[in-house]
């Protein structure tokens, strides 16, 4: 989830990560004063869940997101978005 308040220069995004049986497990919040589009920032919030899967020692990790150009190219491990 992001959320990008232009007249501030702020926003953040979110994660939530839930567990097999789809209990909620653990949540993060992640403020923001990048003033990148909204692309970038779910860019940067997969790859923060991703890390942090790692952290957590976790063996399997299922991500939603809506951005299907970015999910394709970490699918097929491509580099850049255009």
């Amino acid at each position: 989830m992001q959320q990008w308040t232009k007249k501030r220069c702020r926003g953040g995004f979110g994660i939530a990560t839930k567990d097999y049986n789809g209990k909620l497990v653990k949540t993060w919040a992640f403020p923001t004063r990048m003033k990148n589009d909204a692309s970038i920032l779910e860019a940067k919030a997969i790859r923060t869940a991703m890390l942090k899967a790692l952290e957590e020692g976790w063996t399997s990790l299922l991500i939603h997101s809506d951005y299907k150009v970015l999910v394709n190219r970490i699918n097929h491990r491509c580099i850049g978005l255009s």
